[in-house]
């Protein structure tokens, strides 16, 4: 059964001779980027005395993926059970390769998901506006950022633990103080198990790391489930090396990306594919979609707008649909502003010239100098906005991806934009709620890195970075959709191989930036 198994497989490489073609040339370069960056280390390195050993494993990891992917697309897997069956292993293997901390204000986020693990959902507050929690010293000893992080000292870091006596001290995280502790249940549910098992600090945050990730898994696999049309698009994006970055981390952009995203298809599934009315599950589901979309980052908050998406007939009447949207809108509006009250406590930068109530005056004084301080500011940032969305730089903007792969990723992101057909006429009122969503959305991200990380008068805007944008990409694609007339259907395979050996060269890029 096995061999006729291998040679049903064999043949249907051969007759699939272009893919499989393709298959060769991208792990033929795979190998000799691998080879490249092996060459430049030091010789005595363990890691270069099992290079070509390494080598072998890189591509029979890649030539086993290209397989199951060639017969992934021929056996016509629906997409959602695609994503499911790469992203585990890809996103695992980053998960190991990534030393815990060195995904940007990771040390913080673990800082405010122990301190949720431990009782503290609310942070403490120090007369200076900083904001923490108190719990042994040797949590934050253990998670390190540098740039110089290698693996010998990431391993001796496994040595520490957090049990005992040791002794309770004030941990600062101000700037993850400012989120709610939704947005860290995952992790702190993972920690709380880690502890069960008595690991050291660093197991506790990949316990940490792996609940936040089958969450966000659990979120993209519905999303791509749900939405109606652009599946293939959504799949891409769940590949890009800087969205697996995140996703794999104990940062808070896995819930938002997952939940941002199954809002847009959940409400694109009940406009274009249901013709039921609108039952207790929906409401309970979109109530709390909406309220962890707004709470845990608040400049998202107009995603929540794509309620009015919801045909009026399957709540029954007109006047139905916008009191129940309206009693959502006003509870969400609520918490938001509750909870803002207990964030503006926790300064961010304080004494840094950065002071939210000097900025408003500022703006009010010189609206047309802080106009053009926006227009520069996008205008001289465009390019890294872009290539942090896709793939770089990875860590803490210090790990470059070459520019090839940025390139590749923005272009198959135009491909599946423009010429990845929905199949269904998306009409003019759909595209102008999705453009309100986009524009409003995006004025909110620049005007909250204005208020709280920019000093006052500044001539640029600082703190921005392109993979904030990353929740916009769904209303960008509606917005875009089938402007130019091509069936890309025909080449999906090709191009999701493509990203596939994107991640796998980020990660031989990771890796080695560790090595040493």
């Amino acid at each position: 059964m096995f061999v006729l198994k291998i040679k049903e497989l064999w043949r249907m490489l051969v007759d699939r001779w272009k893919i499989s073609c393709f298959v060769i040339f991208l792990v033929f370069v795979i190998a000799i980027v691998f080879l490249m960056k092996a060459d430049g280390l030091p010789e005595d390195l363990f890691v270069v005395k099992f290079k070509y050993l390494l080598m072998l494993g890189i591509i029979v990891f890649g030539l086993v993926l290209s397989v199951l992917c060639i017969c992934a697309f021929e056996k016509k897997w629906r997409l959602e059970k695609i994503f499911i069956a790469f992203v585990i292993p890809v996103g695992l293997i980053m998960m190991a390769v990534f030393p815990v901390g060195r995904v940007p204000d990771e040390v913080f986020h673990f800082a405010r998901a122990y301190g949720v693990a431990h009782g503290s959902l609310v942070s403490d507050l120090t007369e200076s506006g900083a904001g923490g929690s108190y719990y042994s010293a040797d949590v934050l000893a253990a998670v390190h950022w540098e740039k110089d992080l290698n693996y010998g000292m990431y391993r001796d870091n496994f040595a520490i633990f957090a049990y005992g006596d040791n002794e309770e001290v004030f941990n600062v995280y101000t700037n993850t103080s400012q989120y709610p502790f939704l947005a860290y249940l995952p992790q702190a549910i993972g920690i709380k198990i880690g502890e069960i098992f008595k690991l050291p600090v660093l197991g506790l945050a990949l316990f940490g790391r792996l609940f936040n990730f089958l969450f966000w898994v659990l979120l993209m696999y519905y999303a791509i489930k749900l939405i109606p049309f652009k599946k293939m698009s959504v799949l891409l994006v769940m590949f890009m090396p800087m969205m697996l970055q995140e996703s794999i981390s104990l940062s808070v952009d896995p819930i938002i990306n997952g939940t941002t995203f199954l809002l847009f298809s959940y409400c694109l599934n009940m406009r274009y594919s249901r013709k039921d009315f609108v039952n207790n599950k929906d409401r309970i589901i979109l109530a709390v979609l909406c309220l962890i979309v707004s709470l845990c980052k608040m400049v998202y908050l107009p995603v929540c707008l794509t309620l009015f998406l919801i045909p009026e007939h399957m709540f029954k009447t007109k006047k139905r649909k916008y009191l129940e949207i309206g009693l959502l809108a006003f509870l969400v509006v609520a918490l938001v502003g509750i909870w803002t009250v207990v964030a503006m406590r926790y300064q961010l930068r304080p004494g840094d010239g950065v002071s939210a109530i000097e900025q408003i005056g500022f703006v009010l004084e010189s609206p047309l100098r802080t106009i053009k301080v926006l227009i520069r500011t996008i205008a001289e940032n465009a390019y890294v906005y872009m290539e942090n969305l896709v793939c770089g730089p990875m860590g803490w903007f210090d790990i470059p991806i070459d520019s090839i792969c940025t390139m590749v990723m923005l272009c198959m992101l135009v491909m599946v934009c423009t010429m990845d057909n929905a199949g269904k006429k998306i009409n003019n009122s759909v595209k102008t709620c999705m453009s309100v969503i986009l524009l409003s959305t995006l004025a909110l991200i620049f005007a909250a890195e204005y208020l709280t990380w920019t000093p006052v008068g500044s001539m640029e805007i600082s703190g921005v970075q392109g993979r904030y944008f990353i929740p916009l990409l769904i209303p960008a694609f509606v917005i875009f959709n089938n402007r130019i007339k091509y069936d890309l259907s025909r080449i999906y395979k090709y191009m999701f191989l493509t990203v596939i050996f994107v991640d796998i060269y980020a990660i031989i890029t990771i890796f080695y930036a560790h090595v040493i």
